[in-house]
């Protein structure tokens, strides 16, 4: 199997080819300007598409049945809404720095365990996970 590397150097050939036949009159510099215009103008899509990526194997994580039972213990150890505060937000800043799509999820996801045990405004307790 190719490197990946050799690849993408062999379609920019290929590309670079097929420009120059199917664009006779274009100059080499139109063609290089258009080229790397393509490539930076693709970088705002590039960067949507990677928060993407990292929420969902956030979730992923997050949704996995140890993680899930750990955030069910931590909850049980919640007996009032002042606890639930302290609680959340050391966890919720670990799991962010572990990856930052794992912090957005495990806030609310601990947020509501510990909702549902205490009567705690769920609202005030997800904006505590998320100044994390």
């Amino acid at each position: 199997m190719p490197d990946p590397f050799v690849l993408a150097i062999g379609l920019t050939v290929v590309v670079r080819l097929l420009a120059a036949v199917f664009a006779p009159h274009a100059s080499l510099s139109v063609l290089l300007t258009s080229c790397f215009g393509g490539t930076f103008n693709i970088l705002g899509f590039t960067l949507q598409m990677i928060l993407i990526l990292i929420l969902a194997t956030g979730y992923v994580i997050a949704d996995a049945p140890v993680v899930q039972r750990g955030l069910r213990a931590m909850a049980a150890r919640v007996h009032s809404p002042t606890h639930a505060g302290p609680l959340v937000f050391p966890i919720v800043a670990v799991a962010a720095w572990l990856t930052w799509g794992l912090g957005l999820v495990v806030g609310p996801l601990l947020s509501r365990e510990i909702a549902r045990r205490v009567k705690v405004d769920f609202a005030w307790l997800v904006a505590r996970s998320y100044s994390a």
